[in-house]
């Protein structure tokens, strides 16, 4: 029981410290820009369910971050990367 209060203490603990929170705080932003005619239930359960599973499951993102050499990607809505495809696709068209 005191090495899953421990796990749990250093889970929460990297949710405010380090690139797990940057990468959260990050994730925070984009979720509230995304969801800002929701109701204040709907954007603000999305992050502390986010934040509530990295809280368990932290070692993954770190084996990830550290071992693997894995950055986290920035947050991209759908309709940007759509646009981007299409403008890159009637570009093509337009050189041949």
């Amino acid at each position: 029981m005191i090495v899953f209060l421990i796990y749990l203490g250093i889970g929460i603990i990297s949710n405010f410290i380090g690139p797990l929170a940057k990468h959260l705080a990050i994730e925070d932003k984009y979720s509230l820009k995304e969801n800002k005619n929701k109701s204040w239930f709907y954007r603000y359960s999305f992050i502390i369910l986010t934040r509530s599973f990295m809280t368990i499951f932290y070692p993954v993102f770190y084996f990830s971050y550290y071992i693997l050499k894995k950055k986290p990607e920035v947050p991209i809505s759908f309709e940007d990367k759509l646009n981007f495809f299409i403008v890159k696709r009637l570009s093509e068209f337009g050189d041949y």
